[in-house]
């Protein structure tokens, strides 16, 4: 078991978002070196992420906005491998 502060797990989460968001992208985006993710893959890494995000804070003391902020993640993602990928 790994102890981090909830602020440096926030900070990771956010990283691996940005990363997924540069491997997904359909268009060449100059810090990607390769190809981006096929579809099924993105998709298993999007629900790792989502899963990893539940994860952060403990769920009976996640505050409302903590809740809407992690929803709306998990919905921006969503929305882009939609528009990427469809």
């Amino acid at each position: 078991m790994i102890r981090m502060n909830r602020k440096d797990l926030e900070s990771i989460a956010w990283l691996a978002d940005y990363g997924f968001r540069v491997w997904t992208m359909p268009h060449d985006n100059g810090v990607r070196r390769g190809e981006r993710l096929p579809k099924d893959r993105a998709q298993q890494m999007s629900d790792a992420l989502a899963s990893f995000e539940r994860k952060l804070v403990p769920w009976p003391s996640e505050t409302e906005n903590e809740k809407e902020r992690r929803f709306g993640s998990y919905e921006d993602r969503m929305k882009r491998m939609w528009e990427y990928y469809d």
